[in-house]
């Protein structure tokens, strides 16, 4: 506890006195407290003495310098980083921790302390054939991600474009648009998201190109490789049965299909979350297959990994805040069980200091950022209960009424109901029947052993995610907060078909296997085919938000040669995130009324783009009789009914039109 103690008050202190952060100074102060009163544990002349051998001990190993380094360099990005947001070496610095803190656990591995360097040596019983599948899940996966990537499938959204702008800005460094200065790397932007996300969006279309396209794929690619980590898990939890079935079901579904081709940070955050099970179910495996005096020594660098995944994780996602909860349901599963030693958590709580600094730092000079997301879809506020329940709602006597249908709507989302956020389509619903039956019937499987490891952080994960992503906030259920948990839908339903595999392979049953195999294979296909129509054919016949889009395009091809105008409000401006992105090198003006737009300009050589939604096509009637000679279209739905018209009129009719007005 002493050396528990002492470890923390140095890093609570270091990293308040780099970043001026009182709480870190507060705790350093209470751990010293705790130290000398003898409330943690009154330590002799002895114990004092092992204490100081044993730091003395430490700072000649490898090891312990490279995590030294790493915390020195992480305390120097967080000073400049406070110092000025906009310096790129607190950057640099954080890297330099990151590579350091993973090479101080892989140094550990090797040394007399750890038990050799076999991280992530296969399983027994894992061989190429599962190589080979989950690199055809994998390979699948990614060809529908990528498959019609463009911008209608799904049509962007304004999120997009605001995400898209700051990658542009992340990407062009000095000059940007939301500022003449680059973007920060330790800091939140759009809706308080962190801000070092846009520096991968960035990267991406520095490879792509400058496009939506080129901004998306960047999920797309996460996405699928999603998949690789959720066969390993499943793998690794049940067996190959398991992981073929989640592998396929999140490969086809077209809710991860979906998140993985939109140019947000929801699937990130899910990459992480699965990263994180899989490592748990890594230490869990190292210790159980290892000789019983080697069980108490396990690899430390799969503990460093955990610690990064939790501290990057949360440059995500707002989801991503999950991943510390439910990695504290599996810690307290390893110590109930005495699987973990003081050494490899110390180094997960110091990679996951490392990881995380930078950005708690800016937290802590801008509390706002980190609560005002939390307190927007919170549904358990006046606010939220009104919104949910109708503006006849009272505080607090309709509580149990909002918790019952939140709780409906929600389990809803596991039987037949559809994403109700604004990013997809409602009346598609997320599971198949046959997922939904999977799943149900490997919940009570689960349930039924949750004493084991696995399906206790399975469950603990689609319990918490559950009731955090779901009950608790507005508009449940909601897609992009309760993706976090799909993947663990697709594991009990793995779960339950590997125990029926387990079931047929008895001795006597070959013919029952064999018989059983293809009926699977059949029922996997059916489902491919179900998905894929789903997403790729009904979902892109009833898509919305076409409209934003389709005018941005109009607005790029009538060039540098005209100046469009949109009659648009209140439904549309010419400032929306998706006109930012796309028609970001056009010049665009909102205009309400006739008045808005500017009298025929000689001297300005360019024509006029009217550009009018449904509601407003009285405008466009006025712009004709002000601006005769223009071209005139009107764009409509499979319905027949206006969707937005176009008025086009050429430079030189724009001129002659001016210089009749100068004649005259």
């Amino acid at each position: 506890m002493q050396l528990f103690l002492l470890l923390l008050a140095l890093l609570a202190g270091l990293f308040g006195a780099l970043s001026g952060n009182l709480a870190g100074l507060g705790l350093t102060a209470l751990c010293v407290f705790l130290m000398a009163s003898g409330l943690a544990g009154r330590a002799t002349t002895e114990d004092e003495d092992h204490l100081v051998r044993s730091i003395g001990e430490l700072v000649i190993k490898p090891w312990a310098l490279a995590a030294a380094v790493a915390l020195g360099a992480t305390g120097v990005a967080v000073f400049l980083a406070q110092r000025d947001p906009f310096d790129r070496w607190s950057g640099y610095f954080w890297l330099l921790g990151l590579l350091t803190i993973f090479v101080a656990g892989w140094l550990y591995d090797r040394s007399s302390e750890g038990t050799g360097s076999r991280f992530l040596a296969p399983r027994p019983g894992w061989d190429w054939l599962d190589w080979l599948s989950m690199g055809l899940l994998t390979a699948g996966a990614l060809a529908l991600r990528l498959y019609r990537l463009n911008d209608f499938l799904p049509a962007m959204s304004g999120d997009e474009g605001e995400m898209g702008l700051l990658a542009l800005h992340a990407l062009w460094g000095t000059g940007g648009v939301y500022s003449p200065q680059p973007l920060p790397f330790f800091s939140t932007a759009f809706l308080d998201h962190p801000t070092l996300f846009h520096y991968l969006q960035a990267g991406a279309m520095w490879l792509f190109g400058e496009t939506l396209a080129g901004l998306r794929i960047l999920s797309a690619i996460v996405g699928a490789f999603c998949i690789s980590l959720l066969y390993g898990v499943a793998r690794l939890g049940w067996g190959r049965a398991a992981a073929l079935t989640a592998g396929w079901l999140m490969a086809i579904s077209h809710l991860p299909i979906h998140y993985s081709r939109i140019a947000l940070n929801n699937i990130e955050s899910v990459w992480f979350m699965i990263a994180l099970v899989l490592l748990f179910f890594l230490v869990y495996r190292d210790q159980r297959i290892e000789e019983p005096d080697a069980a108490g020594a396990p690899r430390v660098l799969s503990y460093v990994l955990i610690g990064l995944v939790l501290g990057l994780s949360q440059y995500f996602y707002y989801g991503s805040r999950l991943l510390p909860i439910v990695a504290a349901t599996a810690l307290f599963y390893l110590w109930r069980i005495r699987r973990i030693a003081l050494a490899p958590f110390l180094m997960m709580v110091i990679a996951g200091v490392v990881a995380f600094a930078p950005l708690a730092s800016h937290y802590s000079d801008h509390t706002a950022g980190f609560l005002n997301r939390v307190r927007g879809v919170s549904v358990f506020t006046p606010d939220g209960l009104v919104h949910t329940l109708g503006p006849d709602a009272r505080w607090p006597a309709d509580i149990p009424r909002l918790f019952w249908i939140q709780f409906t709507r929600t389990v809803g989302f596991f039987v037949d109901s559809g994403d109700r956020s604004a990013f997809y389509l409602a009346d598609l619903p997320v599971f198949d029947p046959v997922t939904v039956l999977l799943f149900w019937a490997g919940l009570g499987l689960a349930v039924a052993r949750v004493r084991r490891f696995h399906e206790w952080v399975i469950l603990t994960w689609l319990g918490l995610g559950t009731v955090l992503a779901g009950v608790l906030t507005t508009d449940a259920p909601n897609g992009p907060r309760l993706l976090l948990i799909v993947p663990a839908v697709y594991l009990l339903a793995g779960l339950l078909v590997q125990k029926v595999f387990d079931m047929t392979r008895r001795p006597g049953l070959e013919t029952t296997c064999r018989g059983a195999i293809w009926v699977g294979v059949g029922i996997a296909v059916s489902l491919g085919v179900l998905h894929f129509r789903t997403y790729f054919v009904t979902y892109a016949d009833h898509a919305a938000r076409s409209v934003p889009i389709n005018i941005a395009h109009e607005m790029v091809a009538a060039g540098d040669g005209y100046r469009s105008y949109l009659f648009g409000a209140p439904n549309l401006f010419a400032d929306y995130g998706v006109m930012r992105f796309v028609a970001r090198d056009t010049e665009r003006h909102d205009a309400v009324e006739l008045a808005d737009l500017p009298p025929p300009d000689a001297n300005d050589g360019k024509g006029l783009l009217i550009i009018t939604l449904h509601h407003r096509m009285d405008a466009l009637e006025q712009a004709e009789r002000r601006y005769p000679g223009g071209v005139r279209q009107v764009h409509r739905n499979d319905e027949g009914e206006p969707l937005y018209a176009t008025y086009r009129v050429e430079p030189g009719v724009v001129a002659d039109r001016a210089m009749g007005s100068i004649t005259r």
